[in-house]
């Protein structure tokens, strides 16, 4: 027998199976004889099974991941492969379920950024026009300060206007002024004055005082003209109206009254109301009115409202109204054309001092600075040297200051008078001051505040 060589796997993917040709041959010639001169026992298998690789999707290794941080995207390739390394067309692929080539990735999570702010600045006055500051920051997850551009958000403002809604004062307007037409259409204007509020008054009888206009300043302003319209230049009846009397009160709130009548319009004799009434409504007959606050706001005030009373202009304690508020001051000089205010203090804490030792060894500070009058010391420390107490000192009210060079109301314990809230020495070189003041405003209805070495004062309010 003979066999000849195999053809291919019948089966192109998968199992099938190898057909060969078998036949007998002469062992000696080779040549092909006939089949029964050879054993069918020992005939050689003329088929045989086989299988053939199939084409599958073969993936490569994932790429690099599209970001750094956060979610991205990464890819593969995924090729038609028949066994390990040989290629296949797609097209024998395609029966099968091909594997994603591209999903999500996952990085480490990226750092957030967002606005941080610090506390708005204070707004010192609530009635002034003013702004409050902040600063404001880009800052990351980790908190670390980044580049503005890496918050994304819109930038929270750096400054906005101060509420004046703290402010003890406002505007209150007078009543509207009569028309400036007789007849048809024209226009009403009134007056507005800047008074302390109803609930900040400290006393019920000084509520609504007046107060100067700066007051306001930063308040918005009411509405100060207006449209009005009488009846018609042709029609048959108008209102007439009289003078304002005078205001029922000398100081603080009254009212004022006024005739008003229907009168016709060619003749001007007075009719009955009802004929005016079916054009126009009536104009008010009485209006609020405020003269001058009843409390004074200076001595040169109280002086004017006693002239001729040559008894009442003492000097002594009065009581004044300052910005809408109650001060206790002292007036002098009542008879004098321009008094002067002082305000009362404890002279146990108000006092002045230039220390006048001075140290024999100059370059040192000893008792760890404190004040030890038994020192190792000389007493040509300073010229100026001495020590002062106050009773009174004398106030600027218009100008909300004190005069700290006023001895009138002081008395100099030793040495030569000291400006009140001064303080000095010649003590030692170095850092070790000795000179002492004590400033003691409690009381009076004041805040003082240091600036470029001048008290100034203003109201509680």
């Amino acid at each position: 027998m003979i066999q000849r060589s195999k053809i291919k796997c019948s089966a192109k993917c998968g199992k099938g199976e190898r057909r060969r040709i078998v036949s007998c041959v002469n062992s000696d010639t080779k040549l092909k004889v006939a089949s029964t001169l050879c054993e069918e026992s020992t005939k050689p298998n003329g088929t045989m099974s086989c299988r053939s690789r199939c084409a599958r999707w073969k993936t490569q290794p994932w790429g690099e991941c599209s970001v750094s941080c956060g979610t991205g995207v990464h890819s593969r390739s995924v090729l038609c492969q028949r066994g390990r390394a040989g290629s296949a067309p797609i097209s024998e692929c395609l029966h099968l379920p091909k594997p994603v080539e591209s999903s999500k990735c996952y990085g480490p999570p990226c750092p957030a950024y967002k606005w941080t702010t610090t506390p708005w600045s204070i707004c010192t006055d609530p009635c002034a026009r003013k702004s409050q500051y902040r600063r404001v920051y880009c800052m990351s997850s980790s908190g670390k300060r980044a580049p503005a551009r890496m918050c994304t958000s819109t930038r929270p403002p750096l400054s906005r206007n101060c509420s004046t809604s703290g402010c003890p004062y406002h505007w209150v307007p007078a009543p509207w002024q009569s028309c400036s037409a007789t007849c048809g259409n024209g226009t009403q204007t009134r007056s507005f004055d800047c008074r302390l509020k109803g609930n900040m008054a400290v006393d019920v009888s000084l509520s609504e005082s007046s107060v100067p206009r700066e007051k306001c300043s930063a308040l918005d302003e009411p509405e100060k003209t207006r449209k009005c319209s009488l009846p018609s230049c042709t029609a048959k009846f108008n209102w007439e109206t009289g003078p304002w009397q005078t205001c029922s009160a000398t100081c603080g709130k009254g009212v004022r009254r006024r005739r008003v009548k229907c009168v016709q319009s060619s003749t001007g004799d007075r009719v009955d109301k009802k004929e005016c009434l079916a054009i126009v409504s009536r104009p008010p007959r009485t209006q609020e009115c405020f003269l001058k606050n009843c409390v004074a706001s200076s001595c040169e005030e109280i002086r004017q409202q006693n002239l001729g009373n040559s008894s009442a202009l003492k000097d002594g304690n009065y009581t004044l109204l300052l910005d809408g508020y109650p001060i206790h001051v002292f007036c002098t000089r009542m008879n004098e054309t321009i008094p002067r205010a002082y305000l009362n203090v404890d002279p146990s804490s108000n006092y002045a001092e230039i220390y006048g030792k001075r140290l024999t060894q100059p370059l040192t500070c000893p008792y760890d600075g404190n004040r030890n009058d038994s020192c190792a010391c000389n007493d040509d420390g300073d010229a100026n040297a001495g020590f002062t107490q106050f009773t009174k000192i004398r106030v600027d009210l218009h100008n909300r200051k004190i005069n700290i060079n006023d001895f009138s109301f002081a008395t100099t314990i030793s040495g030569v008078p000291v400006s009140y809230a001064t303080a000095g020495d010649c003590y030692s070189m170095r850092d070790c001051p000795q000179g002492r003041f004590s400033v003691d405003l409690r009381g009076i209805g004041f805040v003082v505040v240091i600036v470029v070495d001048v008290p100034l004062i203003s109201t509680k309010g």
